[in-house]
């Protein structure tokens, strides 16, 4: 009880100090300026002070964790080529206005997921087919963007001046927020989306039934199947020579059928 007694007056006595901000002011700061933190440490050899005042920026938003907002941060100086790793080049290069920043920030992240293994498919062996939607109208919730009057942290230019010394202060600003909206809407369901086959032969032994797989800008819920089985079926009963069989993509590309062991779509 005292400990919490002398934080507490501690706060009270320098109230002065602090600037009072919202949840989503500090989670837009922490967003937007990174975050400061000043470690010290002991020098064994001399047994100097030393500190060091190190920024971290957000990297990402572990998708695993989105509704509890978790975050991962990363120093400042690695920053750059952490992000340009996890967008595959992609992020710099999204345009100024109307970027698809929530699609890239839901992806970035999925080659950092945990692994068990890790399976080796060449491109040329995995053929992707244009997925196909359905479409049907029921009562959804529906996210939408609106504008409310909030506060932002500013830097208190004439304070600076007059000391040379850093303080905040408050003021006025619009920003934007997502609602939720209960609404009768045509819905659109991808059917087969995040879904793929592969191979049994491909996936470890522990692999049983089907495997999460995930990739720069790729997951899917992969099920274990007999691709080759059913090719050579299909050849046997059309007349057609399973060593010289192909079958194109949705891109037009061709693929012998004995070379393909996974299967997915576009999306």
């Amino acid at each position: 009880m005292d400990v919490v007694s002398n934080l507490e007056t501690k706060t009270i006595e320098r109230k002065d100090l602090y600037t009072k901000l919202t949840k989503d002011d500090i989670r837009r700061i922490f967003y937007e300026e990174g975050v400061k933190i000043d470690y010290s440490y002991k020098n064994k050899k001399t047994g100097e002070i030393i500190s060091e005042v190190i920024t971290y920026r957000m990297l990402y938003r572990n998708p695993s964790k989105a509704k509890q907002g978790s975050c991962m941060f990363i120093r400042e100086e690695l920053y750059d080529k952490a992000y340009d790793w996890l967008t595959m080049g992609l992020g710099v290069r999204m345009p100024e206005h109307n970027a698809k920043i929530v699609e890239i920030s839901a992806y970035a992240p999925l080659s950092t997921s945990a692994i068990e293994d890790t399976v080796e498919i060449p491109v040329e062996n995995v053929l992707i087919l244009r997925d196909q939607d359905s479409f049907f109208r029921t009562v959804a919730d529906v996210v939408k963007s609106a504008e409310y009057s909030t506060t932002r942290r500013v830097l208190d230019e004439e304070h600076f001046r007059k000391t040379g010394k850093r303080k905040y202060k408050t003021e006025p600003c619009i920003s934007k927020r997502c609602i939720v909206e209960r609404e009768e809407v045509d819905v659109k369901n991808t059917i087969w989306d995040g879904m793929a086959l592969i191979e049994s032969s491909a996936l470890p032994p522990f692999c049983n039934g089907m495997a999460l797989l995930r990739n720069h800008f790729f997951k899917a819920c992969a099920f274990k199947a007999k691709i080759q089985q059913f090719f050579r079926d299909y050849c046997e009963s059309h007349g057609v020579d399973y060593e010289t069989f192909i079958i194109c993509d949705m891109f037009g590309n061709e693929h012998f059928a004995k070379d393909i062991v996974m299967i997915t779509t576009n999306n």
